[in-house]
């Protein structure tokens, strides 16, 4: 049955189904679709660098292709949340990223530009379906996510992410050593299977978007309070370089997969309980997001300044886990103070016009990572430093999340 209405206008009638069911069946599809993303990215990155001989040029220019088609598809593929559903949408993802991961072990090999042109198509599907679902995500839960749960249910989301998060690279870095990096994909791949058949299995609901092309651009430019631009940019700059040149980094700086699984997972596993207790303090405290975010932005500025200075594998683990713990003080409430601006009108257009600005910023990080390393052919380790003090200054803007409420 579809509903002609904006869904914001009488939002809760958009599920029929419990809150509590609803978040359990996201947190089981949130970890089995992290647990093969993280099994596959850090092994893909290690595999093309290592097994294929690619460039650290070439690498960053494989994902910002991939990146100019999210950016692209961040456009439209909202549309597609018309004609199946949001959990429907959201499964999407799963789906379209397997079948770009399986074209991983056909047509990725040691020529570049061929492997780039053969792989385009299944790329373009992965954007779609995505940056749809993505759009998906953030409907559900600012539907989900009342004033008095909010917190505590990102932070079991956030949970089911960090799970995945410290398991996978530990388990990827040891498979794509002992027994090869299609094996990686393979398990990624039926990983990816499960987390399509959690969603596709259950009931859902279609609407029409309540807003055109047009006036979504409109409200893009005239509408959206300067302070979320600031606060995207500087979690967006950060969350792209922790995607990508970390990755990268540990790469070259450790040589040995395994162990590089090992440091990437090992770090995240007390951030899980951060995670939960700053969950907690948000439902507590009255305010505390927007403080919490500052503090935390802050804080990070100092970790990561040491993150490019301390090259020694177990060092390396410890300020990354110092790290990952301190992330957690700043996505937890940011996430918080965003969900109750998408939520107060406009529900859909908001949270379709933050993804476009997401993946238009990750777009130019990429692009500016890209032409870093062509220029610097040789990936000196400063350039990892300047980034990394970088990324981490930037982040002090995700303070500005606090005003975007008190701008409307």
């Amino acid at each position: 049955m579809s509903h002609l209405k904006a869904p914001n206008a009488d939002f809760h009638h958009l599920f029929h189904t419990t809150l509590d069911r609803e978040i359990i069946e996201v947190c089981v599809y949130q970890l089995l679709f992290n647990m093969g993303r993280n099994l596959a990215v850090l092994s893909l990155v290690f595999h093309m660098y290592v097994n294929l001989s690619y460039a650290v040029w070439q690498i960053c220019l494989y994902f910002l292709i991939g990146c100019a088609l999210f950016a692209i598809n961040a456009i439209f593929s909202a549309k597609v949340i018309e004609k199946i559903g949001v959990k429907h949408t959201m499964g999407l993802r799963p789906l379209f990223v397997g079948l770009y991961y399986v074209s991983l072990l056909f047509f990725l090999s040691e020529n570049f530009w061929l492997s780039v042109f053969l792989i385009l198509p299944f790329n373009a599907l992965r954007s779609f379906g995505s940056s749809g679902a993505q759009v998906a995500y953030d409907v559900f839960l600012s539907h989900h996510l009342t004033k008095e749960n909010r917190g505590e249910s990102l932070a079991w989301l956030q949970i089911a992410i960090m799970v995945a998060t410290v398991a996978a690279p530990v388990i990827g870095g040891f498979v794509t050593k002992y027994m090869g990096f299609d094996w990686t994909i393979i398990i990624a791949s039926v990983l990816f299977g499960l987390a399509f058949l959690v969603l596709l299995m259950t009931p859902d609901e279609k609407f029409q978007l309540p807003y055109t092309l047009r006036s979504m651009a409109h409200d893009l430019f005239h509408e959206t309070p300067k302070a979320l631009y600031w606060s995207e940019l500087g979690r967006t700059f950060f969350d792209s370089v922790l995607f990508l040149i970390w990755p990268l980094f540990l790469v070259l700086v450790v040589s040995d997969i395994a162990e590089i699984g090992v440091i990437a997972g090992a770090s995240s596993g007390i951030a899980m309980v951060v995670a939960f207790w700053v969950g907690k303090q948000i439902d507590k405290k009255q305010g505390a997001s927007a403080k919490i975010v500052t503090h935390g932005a802050w804080r990070s500025t100092v970790i990561n300044l040491v993150r490019g200075l301390w090259w020694e594998p177990i060092s390396l683990g410890i300020v990354d886990a110092v790290s990952k713990i301190n992330d957690q003080t700043i996505k937890l409430p940011y996430d918080v103070e965003f969900y109750k601006w998408v939520k107060e009108k406009n529900s859909l257009e908001r949270t379709h016009i933050r993804q476009i600005m997401f993946q238009w910023i990750y777009l130019v990080c990429f692009a500016v990572y890209t032409l870093i390393f062509a220029v610097f052919a040789d990936a000196p380790g400063w350039i990892f430093v300047v980034i990394f003090v970088g990324s981490a200054l930037a982040l002090t803007l995700c303070s500005n999340i606090a005003r975007i409420n008190r701008l409307n």
